[in-house]
């Protein structure tokens, strides 16, 4: 201390910090105390509280957090399984493998006739929905034309019946109502049919 004093003492603001009055506690204000009163009795705490008695809520609930964290494992496994079956992991099968080898090459070539098949898969998938859409479009139209049809008609012979009873015909001679007949369904259409109505097309194409 007496070193740095010295070296403060040379300096040209030495002075002003080695005069400045130093602050001792009794110069602080005595704050107000919180404590206004000092209570007459201390309730007794209930101690049974630390140690609740189990309920089947809380068995519930444990299950059901055992329930969740089974549901993540679950997923996380999927989810690694599912990262396994890369091209990748198809590929080198987690040991070194020789990339000119023929093996290779044709697990190469299997992989790549795969995705080309999922693809083309996909894109048929894609085309039968497409015109099963369609279908049920003209079926729609068709359906809603039919009705129109039977209405007319049930108005006409709903007109024919008034003048046939107007000249004195029994009604169990009246011509019969018309009925309307049954709403077209979508056809099934098996994949081999598919197929052959897809050939024609692409032979015209070409």
């Amino acid at each position: 201390m007496r070193t740095l004093y010295m070296h403060l003492g040379q300096t040209s603001a030495g002075s002003l910090l080695l005069s400045a009055p130093k602050i001792k506690s009794y110069d602080a204000a005595i704050v107000t105390p919180v404590v206004q009163h000092v209570p007459h009795s201390i309730p007794t705490p209930n101690w049974l509280l630390l140690t609740p008695e189990p309920s089947e809520g809380s068995y519930k609930t444990r299950e059901t957090a055992v329930t969740v964290r089974d549901q993540i494992l679950e997923e996380a496994n999927a989810t690694m399984e599912e990262k396994a079956a890369t091209d990748r992991a198809k590929l080198f099968k987690a040991k070194a493998q020789c990339l000119s080898s023929d093996e290779f090459y044709e697990a190469v070539k299997g992989i790549e006739e795969g995705r080309k098949a999922r693809e083309a898969e996909k894109e048929a998938k894609k085309v039968a929905r497409q015109r099963r859409k369609e279908l049920k479009e003209e079926i729609e139209r068709e359906w809603a034309a039919m009705k129109e049809r039977h209405a007319a008609e049930v108005e006409a012979w709903s007109e024919e019946c008034s003048k046939l009873l107007g000249v004195g015909t029994r009604k169990k001679d009246l011509p019969p109502k018309p009925k309307l007949g049954k709403k077209p369904v979508i056809p099934v259409v098996d994949d081999e049919e598919d197929k052959l109505e897809e050939e024609p097309m692409d032979d015209s194409d070409v």
